[in-house]
C-alpha cells in the first residue's frame, strides 16, 4: 500500500489473547477479499500493532473508499467488538508504551498519573490519529507532542 493510504485506528481495552488475535487476522482477511466501494475491490490491509490496536487501510489509489463501504468496515469492528468485548470505540482511551508493554486508559487519567509523577512529558503515547500510512512510523510521540499536552 502506498503511503497516502488512508487509516482507521481501533484501539481494545485491552491486549488480544493469541487465540483471539488469530481469529481477528482471519476475519479481517475475509473482509479484505471482499471489500469493495461500489463494485471495485477496494486495496486494502490491516496490522495488529502491540496486540491491541487495530489497523485497516486503504490505498485510494485504485478505487476510494465511499460512505457505504465505510460502513462495512465500521460493521466488522462492531461485530468484533460484540465477539469479543473490546470496546473499540471509546475515543477517549489513551494508549502509554513504556518498554514495550502498553497501558491503556481513560485520558482524564492523564492529568492524575502527571500529578503523581506516573508519567512525564517525554512519556510515549500511541497516536491514534494518524491519518495515513505514511507516518505510520510516528505513530509513537511523547505527551508533550499529542493532544494530551493540555495536562501539562
Amino acid at each position: 500500500m502506498s503511503p497516502e493510504s488512508r487509516l482507521w485506528l481501533y484501539g481494545a481495552k485491552r491486549a488480544l489473547s493469541a487465540d483471539e488475535e488469530s481469529t481477528i487476522n482471519q476475519l479481517l482477511f475475509d473482509f479484505c477479499d471482499e471489500w469493495s466501494a461500489h463494485g471495485s475491490k477496494l486495496d486494502c490491509g490491516f496490522t495488529i500493532l502491540h496486540n491491541q490496536i487495530i489497523v485497516l487501510g486503504v490505498d485510494e489509489k485504485s478505487a476510494e473508499a465511499s460512505g457505504c463501504s465505510i460502513d462495512t468496515s465500521v460493521q466488522i469492528f462492531r461485530d468484533l467488538d460484540a465477539k469479543f468485548d473490546l470496546d473499540l470505540f471509546n475515543r477517549l482511551r489513551t494508549y502509554h508504551l513504556e518498554n514495550d508493554t502498553l497501558a491503556a486508559f481513560h485520558a482524564t487519567e492523564v492529568k492524575t498519573k502527571l500529578e503523581n509523577n506516573e508519567l512525564q512529558a517525554d512519556s510515549i503515547f500511541l497516536d491514534m490519529l494518524i491519518p495515513n500510512k505514511g507516518v505510520i512510523d510516528q505513530i509513537s510521540k511523547p505527551l508533550e507532542k499529542t493532544w494530551l499536552s493540555k495536562y501539562l
